[in-house]
């Protein structure tokens, strides 16, 4: 999903003569990362909330994995769930570090890199150290947020939020930007019609017989995910990820589609 969202529509530049981009990947660190998802004012929610919240996020879909596998990923999930009781907020604040630049950042800068050079800027050791050592109350509160938006270019700061406005405001029509009508108030990852979904339940099912995909993923559970029309996008991007990464579609990204890749897309 990643590769195709960075990649659609931007030609490659010549060899050796792209520019250098700057991706906000890391920008909800300065919020206190999944830290902020847990706080409610006038004050954060308790441990066991925390740990509930922690749970979902983390396990909502783990039925899609094979036993061995799901055995695995839950122990790598320990550490993390380990220290909840003794800061749950912390202990969020803490997750979204190890989530986003381990594992899902890792994949969007791969996905960048495929077309153009990338720094991350929100990541880097002095960036990430600076702001860890605010008070996570600061962060939460968008306070850190504001006054570096303040520093950098106050301008900015005039701007209306689309959907959640600034932590102290009230939710009114002024501090919401509604998305015109038209193809692009359209978000094509979870708003796809029945082509992208018959294409991905034809990429995952065929690409399943001949990888350790099925090894995995559990067949029936991702049969289930992508009966046509999905009810869940992200429960059926995900074998799909899996399958783009265990076959090295990925590292062909460039290439014309083949007809065994065209004719996925018909089954």
């Amino acid at each position: 999903m990643l590769s195709a969202f960075e990649n659609t529509g931007r030609p490659d530049p010549p060899a050796g003569h792209g520019a250098a981009e700057a991706g906000g990947h890391g920008g909800e660190l300065l919020r206190g990362g999944y830290a902020q998802a847990a706080w409610r004012p006038p004050a954060p929610l308790g441990a066991a909330a925390a740990a509930e919240l922690f749970r979902r996020m983390t396990t909502r879909r783990l039925s899609l994995l094979r036993p061995g596998a799901a055995r695995a990923y839950l122990a790598s999930l320990a550490p993390s769930a380990a220290v909840l009781a003794r800061g749950p907020l912390t202990a969020l604040d803490d997750f979204y570090l190890v989530n986003r630049a381990g594992r899902w950042s890792a994949a969007a800068r791969q996905a960048y890199l495929l077309r153009s050079p990338l720094a991350q800027p929100l990541f880097a050791d002095p960036v990430v150290r600076a702001a860890r050592a605010v008070p996570l109350a600061d962060r939460i509160s968008d306070r850190l947020h504001r006054d570096v938006l303040g520093a950098l270019c106050p301008e900015l700061l005039g701007l209306p939020l689309a959907g959640t406005p600034w932590h102290g405001e009230p939710r009114t029509p002024a501090t919401v930007l509604t998305a015109p009508p038209g193809p692009g108030a359209a978000d094509w990852r979870r708003d796809y019609g029945e082509a992208v979904a018959g294409f991905l339940r034809g990429y995952v099912l065929d690409h399943g017989a001949a990888s350790p995909l099925f090894g995995i993923v559990r067949r029936r559970a991702a049969e289930h995910a992508l009966r046509v029309p999905h009810a869940d996008a992200h429960a059926a991007w995900a074998p799909a990820t899996v399958a783009a990464l265990l076959s090295g579609d990925w590292l062909n990204a460039r290439e014309p589609a083949g007809p065994a890749l065209v004719s996925r897309g018909r089954t």
